[in-house]
């Protein structure tokens, strides 16, 4: 990975984006800090799908936990509850 001070990066972006191109990301660092990275489009669709896939797999073992909460202690019906909450459900 090639890394930056930011200050520099302003006079070499073009160089910068030739490495991303080539499919390397830039490190981009502030005080020897890392700050920021630029990468490819690709490589961003790639972290966008592990992301969407992460949410995925964590909705689905909340409702694996739901669902098995449900069969343990049942549901209260709609009725039950408008009546509790005065909300007319005679």
């Amino acid at each position: 990975m090639t890394q930056r001070a930011l200050n520099s990066t302003h006079d070499d972006l073009a160089d910068a984006i030739e490495h991303v191109e080539d499919g390397e990301p830039v490190l981009l660092e502030q005080d020897g800090r890392p700050l920021a990275a630029i990468i490819s489009i690709t490589d961003l669709r790639f972290l966008e799908g592990c992301l969407e896939e992460r949410e995925d797999r964590i909705d689905r073992e909340e409702a694996v936990k739901t669902l098995a909460e449900i069969a343990r202690e049942g549901t209260v019906p709609y009725d039950a509850v408008k009546r509790e909450l005065g909300l007319g459900g005679e």
